[in-house]
């Protein structure tokens, strides 16, 4: 549907926001299961730290290459079909990951999965930045999308502990289904979050001829686009850096420190409860300041944090303490960069807006775990906060000369 239609119809809008919110929650809950699922699984195999990583980080590679074609592909399939067809790329690596265990066939499925997910959380983001909203109030109104985001990525954790018992009852519950529901056969976690992963679909299709239509735009020069606002953009480079290398690592790197693997995975519920909570408030208050400003504090908070991580990790409260602001800090950084650009950019550039924020993220996440990767075999376990530090240090250095006190 028109957005023009969709500002004359305020219930029009309602369900577009209602849809987008409850594809936004289900996608997340599986990108949650798998951010335990698919490094332990990893680490559990026998595979080396480096490896690990390479694995990881060609998930977000895949979608870093994509990111230059979003403008093409938005422009031929649109909201509602790309999302329908990144269904048909996330799935049957979740079928096919648990009896594989060669590392090149793991990198193969997971950039075939990183390709789904990819298109999903790019037009979701796409289609909450092109709905209206009043002038001013962007950070509020995108700020909610990312709670309801980091919601679904912080019951990851719980599904992944409880996947068994859902398996079962799955599997009790659906015999009649079972000539047809092959996977119902898979591992639990990965049924789990492929049932999820599924249901992100599902909003969507039932509720087609009301989804938002986007009107082909122009494509331009990305790098020139991250000239306008380079602040801005680096600044989601660090956000990449900071969540990709704390969903990627921060299970492992608690159970290289004597946790268990429950209260490990805890440790990425805090991280994730923390944007949950803290996200929102933060990207309201910033709609009463100077936005970039804000971003600069949350960078070096983001510095502080990491640096404090390695003397709190052998204390679980105080850990899930720091990981809990840690989420928040994070969270607040991708919201509010993202309205800062909805406040300097047209509706007209929504999708190139958001295939340059996406390149940005994806750089910084692809450099980020590859960092920590390579620090932790190099210097050990505390090569995750190490790194996150010194991209936190490297950017709030550059803020400073970038940006004159007012």
């Amino acid at each position: 549907m028109h957005l023009d239609k969709i500002k004359a119809h305020p219930w029009i809008y309602f369900v577009n926001y209602f849809i987008l919110m409850l594809s936004s929650f289900f996608i997340s809950v599986s990108m949650g299961i798998n951010a335990v699922n698919l490094p332990m699984t990893m680490e559990l195999m026998g595979f080396e730290t480096v490896i690990i990583g390479v694995i990881l980080a060609a998930e977000i590679i895949v979608s870093f290459i994509l990111s230059f074609f979003l403008v093409r592909f938005v422009n031929v399939l649109g909201l509602f079909w790309g999302i329908v067809i990144s269904t048909f790329f996330r799935i049957p690596p979740l079928l096919l990951l648990p009896e594989i265990q060669e590392p090149l066939i793991w990198l193969a499925l997971l950039m075939l999965h990183g390709v789904g997910i990819f298109l999903i959380t790019i037009l979701l983001q796409t289609w909450v930045y092109s709905l209206p909203t009043q002038e001013g109030k962007s950070g509020k109104m995108i700020s909610l999308f990312g709670v309801v985001f980091s919601l679904g990525l912080a019951l990851g954790p719980y599904f992944y502990q409880n996947a068994e018992s859902i398996a079962i009852w799955i599997q009790q519950n659906a015999s009649f289904f079972d000539p047809y529901l092959l996977f119902l056969k898979v591992k639990a976690p990965y049924l789990v979050s492929a049932l999820f992963s599924i249901m992100a679909m599902i909003p969507v299709i039932l509720a087609a001829p009301l989804v938002a239509h986007i009107e082909k735009q122009e494509v331009v020069s990305l790098i020139g686009f991250v000239k306008r606002t380079p602040g801005t953009f680096w600044a989601v480079a660090l956000a990449g850096a900071s969540v990709f290398g704390v969903l990627s690592f921060i299970v492992i790197y608690g159970t290289r420190n004597d946790l268990s693997i429950a209260d490990a995975s805890y440790l990425l519920t805090a991280f994730l409860l923390g944007s949950l909570v803290l996200e929102g408030v933060l990207g309201a208050i910033s709609d009463y300041f100077n936005k970039r400003y804000v971003i600069v504090a949350l960078a070096f908070v983001n510095m502080l944090i990491a640096v404090y991580l390695p003397l709190v990790i052998y204390y679980k409260i105080y850990a899930y303490m720091v990981l809990f602001i840690w989420g928040g800090i994070t969270g607040a950084l991708y919201s509010i960069t993202l309205a800062l650009l909805s406040d300097k950019t047209s509706e007209d550039e929504a999708v190139v807006t958001n295939a340059v924020y996406s390149i940005m993220d994806m750089l910084g996440g692809v450099l980020g775990v590859l960092l920590i990767a390579v620090s932790m075999q190099i210097i050990g376990i505390d090569g995750l906060p190490y790194s996150i530090m010194f991209a936190s240090i490297l950017y709030f250095s550059y803020a400073l000369t970038l940006y004159k006190v007012e």
